[in-house]
Formats: C-alpha cells, sequence, structure tokens
C-alpha cells in the first residue's frame, strides 16, 4: 500500500497523504468532468413508415449555449433518395426567381413540411441566391456566383458529397446525379475527418468566432441524416465556433457535414412551429428551404 515499509507511523502517515489527496483529487476531477457538458433539455420525435425523425434540445450552461441535434433515419435506401427535399421561396414549384426571399416559418408551412431548416446564402448586394442551385435534378443556376464557396449536392441515392465551386450545375446532374443543391460556404467534415486549417481560413475566415449555426450531416454507413441547429448572439446562447461543430458532429460519426447559412438566417422549424431563436429577435426572410415531407 505504502512506498516505503516503515515500522513508525510517523513514516506511514507521511506517503498515505499524498496517496489519499490523489485519490480525492482524481473522484473530485471524475465528479467536476462528468458535471461540465451540455444537459439533454427535451426531445421531440416523429415516426411513419418511411422514417424516423428524433430532436435533442441541449442546454450547456457553463458555455451559455443552446442547441439542437436533429437525426433521421429513413426507413430504406427508396426513402433516402428522395428524403431531402428543396424549394425556392416564393417560387413556382419548378422556377427560380434569383432575389426572392419569403419567411421561412411561412414557407415551411406552405410546403405543409414535417421538418425544415433554412439553406443557402445570398448576395446582400442583390438579394440573389449563391452558388450552383439544382432542384429535382433540373439545373436553375448553371455557376457559382461567389468565389470559393464549396456545393453541397445530394445525389438520386440521396447521398452528400461537397464540389469545389468552379463546377457547374450540368456538370454535377451529367458526372455525379445530382439531384438538389444547397450554397453557402464549406464543409467541415470531409470523409469522417475534420477539414484542414487551410480550407477555414481561405474561405471561411469566421471560422473560429461564435455564431448561430445551421448545419446539415450525414452519417457513416448508415446515411442518416443530422442536422445542427446553433443559437447564437444572445445572452442565453453564445453560439458555436465551426470546429466545435465538427467536434459534436464527429461524435454523432458524420461522414460529411456542411455549413450553411448561419447568423441571423438559422431559422429549424418542426411540424409548422419555429424551435430556435433567430438572432435578430424576428424571423428573416430566406431563399431556399430544405425540408422534410410529412
Amino acid at each position: 500500500m505504502y512506498i516505503f515499509r516503515s515500522p513508525e507511523i510517523k513514516m506511514k502517515k507521511i506517503y498515505y497523504l499524498p496517496i489519499f489527496l490523489l485519490i480525492i483529487f482524481s473522484f473530485s476531477y471524475i465528479y467536476i468532468s462528468e458535471a461540465r457538458g451540455a444537459e439533454l433539455v427535451d426531445t421531440n420525435s416523429y415516426e411513419n413508415r418511411n422514417l424516423k425523425l428524433t430532436i435533442e434540445h441541449y442546454y450547456d450552461r457553463e458555455l451559455v449555449l443552446e442547441y439542437w441535434i436533429t437525426t433521421v433515419k429513413p426507413e430504406n435506401q427508396n426513402t433516402l433518395s428522395t428524403l431531402i427535399k428543396k424549394s425556392f421561396s416564393n417560387s413556382e414549384p419548378n422556377n427560380l426567381n434569383i432575389n426572392e426571399h419569403e419567411n421561412p416559418l411561412e414557407h415551411a408551412r406552405r410546403l405543409n413540411s414535417l421538418f425544415a431548416i433554412n439553406a443557402s446564402g445570398w448576395n446582400t448586394a442583390n438579394g440573389n441566391i449563391n452558388g450552383v442551385q439544382i432542384k429535382e435534378g433540373r439545373v436553375h443556376q448553371n455557376t457559382s456566383n461567389t468565389s470559393g464557396w464549396y456545393t453541397l449536392g445530394i445525389d438520386d441515392e440521396g447521398i452528400m458529397n461537397v464540389f469545389s465551386g468552379t463546377i457547374t450545375g450540368q456538370e454535377l446532374t451529367t458526372n455525379y446525379n445530382i439531384r438538389n443543391t444547397f450554397s453557402f460556404s464549406i464543409p467541415i467534415i470531409i470523409n469522417g475527418e475534420e477539414v484542414n486549417q487551410h480550407i477555414y481560413e481561405a474561405y471561411a475566415p469566421s471560422y473560429n468566432e461564435l455564431h448561430p449555426r445551421q448545419i446539415i450531416g450525414q452519417v457513416k454507413d448508415t446515411n442518416d441524416i443530422v442536422i445542427l441547429t446553433v443559437d447564437g448572439r444572445s445572452e442565453k446562447s453564445r453560439g458555436m465556433t465551426l470546429p466545435e461543430a465538427a467536434e459534436i458532429l464527429l461524435e454523432r460519426n458524420c461522414r460529411i457535414a456542411y455549413n450553411l447559412d448561419g447568423g441571423g438566417s438559422v431559422h429549424t422549424i418542426f411540424q409548422g412551429k419555429l424551435l430556435n431563436n433567430p438572432a435578430d429577435g424576428e424571423i428573416r426572410d430566406t431563399t431556399d428551404l430544405l425540408y422534410i415531407e410529412e
């Protein structure tokens, strides 16, 4: 038990004391470590013959951080292939008005969606939607109007991939069978690993700042969809950096994750109700929605 065998009680006490303190410190450290971190506030769930959707609501008191993790499990490959839908704001189903914006809550209700989030960004100077835009296999905007931004593409089997901003919509549909695209910024996970520092610094200079975030990922092997919604810029929630978001989604075993439009554009809607708290204090009109049907 003790370091030196000694008949003297004093010597035993001397060498027992550090061991005793070490044990106490270890237990204290374990307790404190377990006490840190986000607590699960509540859970919403929905299930039908095609999918199971679960929304976990978390709050981290130490970091002052509120976020939601939505997991969508498709029933089978056929369900996955048509799971993610895209809708342009204030547009007829098969048309794009590139500078149209719409209240995302009203948009989601108009679609009678089960679940919906904001997606692509837009040019603040003229309101035009950014990036290559494909909906249901039809190319609406063939080239990216933003330098360096990557494109999130979902193919006709429901598999997500990211592509360089230089690739055209025609190439995506012809060579990669891309069905829908969304465009804002960069991937934060590729092939199950966080992207390197160069991608962060070159294409997302605010990556290490605290902001509201909307990030979508896809799990290895199962191809489940995972969406991380983060509130920010408020006393209740500080927001999240992209590396912090990547850490959470890697824990969920995501193969890929892409950073959608954030800040005051972040809106997550479930069964016609807004779940998060927009950073502007009110709903901001957006250019398109990524949604799942009832």
